[in-house]
C-alpha cells in the first residue's frame, strides 16, 4: 500500500575538500556515520545520530531533538524554508561579487541550488545557467552539468511501495538533493541503494555517499524519543507566552480609553484605542473623533500624526524619535504603546535591533497586541532568526487571524508555498 511507512538505514560518508589554492594546502576531511529516515505520507523523520528532525507536513511544523543538549524545539516548517531561501540569496550575492571580481570562473547557480536544496526563484539571467542532464547507465542514473557529475544513483531493484510525495520529501529533506534530481527520482519511484552527491560550492567541495543497509516497515518512535528531551528555553523573555493558552477576548482597553476620556486624560485615551486596534479588529473611529474633538491646540495628542508620519530624512526621523520618547515620559499606564510607535520609527530607518527592543518592551507589558507580534517577528526575520520570527507570526495568528496586519503574514505564507510547493 502506498500509505505504509518505512524506515531506511543508510551508512554515510562525507568528504570535504580544502578550498582550492589554500595555503598551506590541506588534506580532505572524512566523516562517517549512520542515517535513519522514516518516510510516511505526511511525516518524515531524520536521525543522523546528533539530531532527530520530525517534519510534520500536515501541520507544517518541524521539531528538532538535539542530543548534545537534550533539548527539543518545534517551529514552523515555513521558517526552515525561509532560512534556506535567505542563505541561498546571500550565497548567490557572494557568487556574483566573486565572479565580477574575477575570483571565480566556473561557479554557477546550480551549485548554490545543490548546496541549499532549493530552486532559485530570483535569477534574472537564466541564459548564464547550465542545464542539468540525466544519463542512464547499467545500474542506474547519473546527473551532470556539462561534464561534471553532480549525483549518481543506483536504485533498489524491488523497492517497497512508497507515496511519490513521501519519496520527494525523502530526497529533499532527508538526503538533501538538488530539487531537479529529487523530483525526477520521485517521479520514477526510485529508492537509492547507493547514492553519491558532489556538492561543489565556490569555497569548498563536499562529496557525500549513502549506502542503504536496511529497509523495514514502520516509523521510528518519535514520541518515545522526544519524551527524553526538555523544551528549549526561549531565546528572549518576550517569547515566553508563545504556545501558552490565550486570555479570553476583552474590551478592557476600550473601557479604559472611555474612562480616560471621561476624566480628561486624552493621551492615555488615544493610546488605549491604539492598543485595542493592534489587538483586535474594531471600528473605533467615533471614539477617536471624540478624543480629538476635546483636544486643544497644545494637546500632546495633536503631535502624534506628525511624529509617526514617514520621515523625509534620517535627521527628520531622529527628531521624530526624540519627540516620541518625550511624549512617552508624559504617559501613564499606556506608555508601552509609545514603545510600539518608537519601534516602528526605528524600523523605518533600518535600526532593527532598536526596533526589536522597543517591540519587546511593549509586548512584555501587553502580550495581546497581535499586530505588534507581527512587527517583532519581522525584526527577527531581519536578524535571520527565522524560527523566532515565524513563532511571532503564528502567535499573532492565534490572537487575531482576521487582523489586517496578520493578513500580511498569510500572504507571505502563500508566497513561500507557491515558490516551493514541492516541499509542502
Amino acid at each position: 500500500m502506498h500509505d505504509q511507512a518505512h524506515t531506511l538505514r543508510y551508512a554515510t560518508r562525507t568528504t570535504t575538500h580544502p578550498m582550492p589554492g589554500a595555503v598551506p594546502p590541506g588534506e580532505p576531511e572524512h566523516d562517517a556515520g549512520m542515517l535513519r529516515i522514516s518516510v510516511a505520507v505526511d511525516e518524515l523523520l531524520v536521525d543522523d545520530g546528533e539530531t532527530v528532525e520530525r517534519f510534520d507536513f500536515a501541520g507544517r511544523r518541524r521539531t528538532t531533538l538535539r542530543r548534545a543538549t537534550q533539548t527539543k524545539r518545534t517551529a514552523s516548517l515555513l521558517a526552515y524554508v525561509l532560512g534556506h531561501e535567505s542563505g541561498m540569496a546571500s550565497a548567490l550575492h557572494v557568487l556574483d561579487v566573486m565572479r565580477a571580481g574575477g575570483a571565480l570562473q566556473d561557479a554557477a547557480i546550480w551549485q548554490v541550488e545543490a548546496a541549499f536544496g532549493l530552486h532559485s526563484t530570483t535569477v534574472d539571467s537564466p541564459e548564464v545557467e547550465e542545464t542539468i542532464t540525466r544519463q542512464a547507465d547499467d545500474n542506474g542514473w547519473r546527473w551532470l552539468v556539462g561534464e561534471r557529475e553532480l549525483t549518481r544513483v543506483h536504485p533498489v531493484a524491488a523497492p517497497p511501495k512508497m507515496p511519490p510525495r513521501g519519496l520527494l520529501r525523502l530526497f529533499a529533506y532527508g538526503l538533501c538533493l538538488h530539487p531537479t534530481i529529487a523530483a525526477e527520482l520521485a517521479e520514477r519511484g526510485a529508492l537509492p541503494s547507493t547514492l553519491s552527491a558532489d556538492d561543489h560550492f565556490p569555497l569548498r567541495q563536499r562529496v557525500r555517499t549513502f549506502e542503504l543497509k536496511e529497509v523495514e516497515p514502520g516509523n521510528l518512535d518519535f514520541a518515545a524519543m522526544a519524551a527524553e528531551f526538555r523544551d528549549e528555553p526561549p531565546a528572549d523573555e518576550v517569547l515566553a507566552p508563545i504556545g501558552r493558552p490565550l486570555d479570553p477576548a476583552s474590551d478592557v482597553r476600550l473601557d479604559e480609553a472611555r474612562a480616560s476620556l471621561a476624566r480628561g486624560d486624552l493621551l492615555d485615551a488615544i493610546l488605549a484605542v491604539f492598543a485595542h486596534n493592534w489587538a483586535y479588529v474594531a471600528n473605533t473611529g467615533e471614539l477617536v473623533r471624540d478624543i480629538f474633538s476635546k483636544a486643544g491646540w497644545l494637546s500632546p495628542i495633536k503631535k502624534i500624526p506628525e511624529l509617526v508620519s514617514p520621515a523625509s530624512s534620517k535627521q527628520a526621523a531622529a527628531k521624530q524619535l526624540a519627540g516620541l520618547v518625550k511624549l512617552r515620559s508624559k504617559t501613564g499606564r499606556y506608555a508601552h504603546v509609545l514603545d510600539v510607535l518608537i519601534g516602528e520609527k526605528h524600523t523605518e530607518v533600518g535600526q532593527v535591533e532598536e526596533a526589536c527592543r522597543a517591540f519587546s518592551s511593549a509586548l512584555t507589558r501587553d502580550p495581546g497586541l497581535a499586530a505588534t507580534w507581527v512587527s517583532l517577528g519581522r525584526t527577527y526575520l531581519a536578524q535571520r532568526r527565522f524560527e523566532d520570527g515565524w513563532d511571532c507570526f503564528d502567535h499573532a495568528d492565534r490572537l487575531c487571524p482576521q487582523h489586517k496586519v496578520v493578513g500580511d503574514v498569510h500572504l507571505l505564507d502563500a508566497e513561500i508555498r507557491a515558490r516551493h510547493g514541492y516541499l509542502f
